[in-house]
Protein backbone atom coordinates (compact mmCIF):
# COMPACT_ATOMS: atom_id res chain seq x y z
CA UNK A 1 0.00 0.00 0.00
CA UNK A 2 1.03 3.54 -0.76
CA UNK A 3 1.82 6.22 1.84
CA UNK A 4 -0.40 9.10 2.02
CA UNK A 5 1.85 12.64 1.79
CA UNK A 6 0.27 15.49 2.51
CA UNK A 7 1.87 19.54 3.06
CA UNK A 8 0.19 20.73 6.74
CA UNK A 9 1.03 24.45 8.34
CA UNK A 10 2.96 23.69 11.16
CA UNK A 11 1.10 25.40 13.67
CA UNK A 12 -2.24 22.69 12.93
CA UNK A 13 0.34 19.57 14.00
CA UNK A 14 -1.00 17.31 16.65
CA UNK A 15 1.26 17.62 19.55
CA UNK A 16 3.46 14.64 18.69
CA UNK A 17 3.59 15.32 15.05
CA UNK A 18 5.12 18.71 16.51
CA UNK A 19 7.50 16.69 18.85
CA UNK A 20 9.06 14.87 15.54
CA UNK A 21 8.98 18.23 13.56
CA UNK A 22 11.44 19.44 16.25
CA UNK A 23 13.44 16.30 16.93
CA UNK A 24 13.92 17.08 12.98
CA UNK A 25 14.68 20.18 13.10
CA UNK A 26 17.31 20.36 15.91
CA UNK A 27 19.18 17.28 14.09
CA UNK A 28 19.79 19.30 11.07
CA UNK A 29 20.33 23.21 12.75
CA UNK A 30 20.66 22.92 16.35
CA UNK A 31 23.93 25.32 16.18
CA UNK A 32 24.58 28.81 17.94
CA UNK A 33 24.27 30.79 14.48
CA UNK A 34 20.69 29.09 13.98
CA UNK A 35 17.00 30.29 15.05
CA UNK A 36 16.71 28.89 18.44
CA UNK A 37 14.44 25.45 18.61
CA UNK A 38 12.31 27.44 21.29
CA UNK A 39 11.09 30.00 18.67
CA UNK A 40 10.23 27.10 16.43
CA UNK A 41 6.38 27.53 17.57
CA UNK A 42 6.15 31.40 17.27
CA UNK A 43 6.99 31.03 13.79
CA UNK A 44 5.07 28.85 12.61
CA UNK A 45 2.06 30.05 14.00
CA UNK A 46 2.94 33.40 12.01
CA UNK A 47 3.30 32.02 8.91
CA UNK A 48 0.05 29.76 9.34
CA UNK A 49 -3.02 30.78 6.94
CA UNK A 50 -3.13 33.42 4.48
CA UNK A 51 -0.63 35.86 6.15
CA UNK A 52 2.09 37.48 4.06
CA UNK A 53 4.90 36.90 6.19
CA UNK A 54 5.72 33.25 4.87
CA UNK A 55 4.48 29.73 5.48
CA UNK A 56 5.98 27.05 8.30
CA UNK A 57 4.76 24.09 6.65
CA UNK A 58 5.54 19.98 7.62
CA UNK A 59 5.05 16.98 5.28
CA UNK A 60 3.70 14.16 6.88
CA UNK A 61 3.70 10.85 5.60
CA UNK A 62 0.98 9.04 6.78
CA UNK A 63 0.35 11.32 9.58
CA UNK A 64 3.83 10.66 10.65
CA UNK A 65 6.22 14.31 10.33
CA UNK A 66 8.64 13.48 7.99
CA UNK A 67 9.87 16.80 7.04
CA UNK A 68 9.88 20.85 7.09
CA UNK A 69 10.12 23.68 5.24
CA UNK A 70 10.47 27.78 6.87
CA UNK A 71 10.52 30.27 4.53
CA UNK A 72 9.70 34.44 4.87
CA UNK A 73 8.08 36.85 2.21
CA UNK A 74 10.38 39.71 1.69
CA UNK A 75 7.34 41.82 0.11
CA UNK A 76 9.60 44.66 -1.12
CA UNK A 77 11.54 42.70 -3.20
CA UNK A 78 8.65 39.71 -4.16
CA UNK A 79 11.05 36.81 -3.30
CA UNK A 80 10.43 34.42 -0.75
CA UNK A 81 13.39 33.49 1.84
CA UNK A 82 13.57 29.77 2.17
CA UNK A 83 15.37 29.76 5.27
CA UNK A 84 15.10 25.60 6.49
CA UNK A 85 14.16 22.85 4.56
CA UNK A 86 14.96 19.51 6.22
CA UNK A 87 13.56 15.64 6.27
CA UNK A 88 13.87 13.12 8.86
CA UNK A 89 17.25 11.81 8.42
CA UNK A 90 15.59 7.88 8.20
CA UNK A 91 13.12 9.49 5.28
CA UNK A 92 15.96 10.96 3.33
CA UNK A 93 15.97 9.96 -0.46
CA UNK A 94 12.38 9.50 -1.16
CA UNK A 95 11.87 12.85 -2.88
CA UNK A 96 10.19 14.23 0.05
CA UNK A 97 12.56 17.26 0.08
CA UNK A 98 11.65 18.05 -3.60
CA UNK A 99 7.87 17.83 -2.69
CA UNK A 100 8.80 20.55 0.32
CA UNK A 101 10.81 22.64 -2.27
CA UNK A 102 7.95 22.86 -4.90
CA UNK A 103 5.51 23.46 -1.82
CA UNK A 104 7.16 26.07 -0.51
CA UNK A 105 8.04 27.76 -4.04
CA UNK A 106 4.27 27.23 -4.82
CA UNK A 107 4.09 29.36 -1.23
CA UNK A 108 5.98 32.48 -2.52
CA UNK A 109 3.54 32.45 -5.52
CA UNK A 110 0.08 32.47 -3.98
CA UNK A 111 1.61 34.78 -1.13
CA UNK A 112 2.90 37.21 -4.04
CA UNK A 113 -0.64 36.99 -6.02
CA UNK A 114 -2.43 37.89 -2.52
CA UNK A 115 -0.02 40.85 -2.36
CA UNK A 116 -1.24 42.07 -6.02
CA UNK A 117 1.80 40.28 -7.81
CA UNK A 118 2.27 38.98 -10.93
CA UNK A 119 3.90 36.03 -9.39
CA UNK A 120 6.70 35.43 -6.91
CA UNK A 121 10.15 36.62 -8.36
CA UNK A 122 11.87 33.14 -7.02
CA UNK A 123 12.87 31.34 -3.97
CA UNK A 124 16.39 32.43 -2.12
CA UNK A 125 18.16 29.42 -1.02
CA UNK A 126 21.39 29.60 1.27
CA UNK A 127 23.69 26.86 1.26
CA UNK A 128 26.94 25.37 2.61
CA UNK A 129 29.94 26.50 0.58
CA UNK A 130 31.70 22.74 0.27
CA UNK A 131 35.43 23.97 1.51
CA UNK A 132 34.41 26.06 4.06
CA UNK A 133 34.69 25.42 7.87
CA UNK A 134 34.74 23.49 9.84
CA UNK A 135 37.48 20.99 8.66
CA UNK A 136 35.91 17.81 9.80
CA UNK A 137 32.45 18.99 7.40
CA UNK A 138 31.31 16.56 5.15
CA UNK A 139 31.65 18.00 1.72
CA UNK A 140 30.51 15.44 -0.27
CA UNK A 141 27.10 16.04 2.00
CA UNK A 142 27.14 20.13 0.89
CA UNK A 143 27.33 19.45 -2.59
CA UNK A 144 24.77 16.53 -2.92
CA UNK A 145 22.68 19.53 -1.51
CA UNK A 146 23.59 21.82 -3.89
CA UNK A 147 23.11 19.17 -6.78
CA UNK A 148 19.72 18.61 -5.39
CA UNK A 149 18.56 22.31 -5.38
CA UNK A 150 19.91 22.48 -9.28
CA UNK A 151 18.49 19.52 -10.06
CA UNK A 152 15.28 20.96 -9.25
CA UNK A 153 16.17 24.68 -10.87
CA UNK A 154 18.39 27.00 -8.49
CA UNK A 155 20.83 28.98 -10.03
CA UNK A 156 23.95 29.42 -8.45
CA UNK A 157 24.71 33.43 -7.87
CA UNK A 158 27.91 33.41 -6.24
CA UNK A 159 26.88 35.88 -3.67
CA UNK A 160 28.71 34.76 -1.04
CA UNK A 161 26.95 35.18 3.03
CA UNK A 162 29.05 37.66 4.47
CA UNK A 163 31.16 36.30 7.54
CA UNK A 164 30.81 38.28 10.94
CA UNK A 165 34.03 38.80 12.39
CA UNK A 166 32.62 37.10 15.64
CA UNK A 167 31.19 34.26 13.67
CA UNK A 168 33.03 30.73 15.43
CA UNK A 169 35.70 28.93 13.77
CA UNK A 170 32.92 26.20 13.50
CA UNK A 171 30.51 27.85 11.58
CA UNK A 172 29.93 27.28 7.98
CA UNK A 173 30.39 30.02 5.10
CA UNK A 174 27.36 30.18 2.73
CA UNK A 175 26.33 30.98 -0.88
CA UNK A 176 23.30 32.36 -2.19
CA UNK A 177 21.47 30.33 -4.80
CA UNK A 178 18.30 31.40 -6.65
CA UNK A 179 14.92 29.32 -7.40
CA UNK A 180 13.38 31.81 -10.70
CA UNK A 181 9.75 32.01 -9.76
CA UNK A 182 7.14 32.59 -12.35
CA UNK A 183 7.90 36.76 -12.15
CA UNK A 184 11.61 36.21 -12.53
CA UNK A 185 12.71 38.60 -15.40
CA UNK A 186 16.33 39.16 -14.80
CA UNK A 187 19.91 37.72 -15.70
CA UNK A 188 22.56 37.70 -12.80
CA UNK A 189 24.43 40.44 -13.80
CA UNK A 190 26.15 42.56 -11.16
CA UNK A 191 23.05 44.94 -10.67
CA UNK A 192 20.78 41.90 -10.13
CA UNK A 193 23.09 39.95 -7.74
CA UNK A 194 23.65 43.20 -5.57
CA UNK A 195 19.86 43.61 -5.29
CA UNK A 196 19.57 39.61 -4.46
CA UNK A 197 22.16 40.07 -1.48
CA UNK A 198 20.48 43.47 -0.15
CA UNK A 199 17.39 42.16 -0.14
CA UNK A 200 18.66 38.61 1.49
CA UNK A 201 20.29 41.03 4.28
CA UNK A 202 17.77 43.65 4.73
CA UNK A 203 14.70 42.27 4.36
CA UNK A 204 15.33 38.78 5.35
CA UNK A 205 17.31 39.58 8.28
CA UNK A 206 17.22 43.13 9.09
CA UNK A 207 20.41 44.27 8.63
CA UNK A 208 20.68 48.44 9.08
CA UNK A 209 20.35 49.41 5.05
CA UNK A 210 22.82 52.30 5.96
CA UNK A 211 25.51 49.91 7.83
CA UNK A 212 28.83 50.99 6.17
CA UNK A 213 29.77 47.11 6.18
CA UNK A 214 26.75 46.17 3.94
CA UNK A 215 27.71 48.95 1.80
CA UNK A 216 31.30 46.99 1.31
CA UNK A 217 29.40 44.12 0.76
CA UNK A 218 27.32 45.11 -2.11
CA UNK A 219 29.74 47.19 -3.59
CA UNK A 220 31.87 43.75 -3.17
CA UNK A 221 28.96 42.49 -5.30
CA UNK A 222 28.41 45.02 -7.99
CA UNK A 223 29.45 48.70 -7.69
CA UNK A 224 26.41 50.95 -7.51
CA UNK A 225 24.71 52.35 -10.53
Amino acid sequence: MMSLLRISDIAGLTPAQMDSVTAIYQEAFEAPWEMPVAELPDFARARTGDTLLGRAVAILDDEVAAGLALSNHLAESNLLHLKYLAIDPTRRSQGLGAILLRAAAAAGEAIAQAAGREGCAGTLLEVEIPDSPPPAADRSLRQRRIAFYERHGALRTGIPFPRPPWAPAEQPDWEVLLLPGRAWRNTLDGATRRGLGRALLVEGYRADSQAPWLAAYLDALAPPE
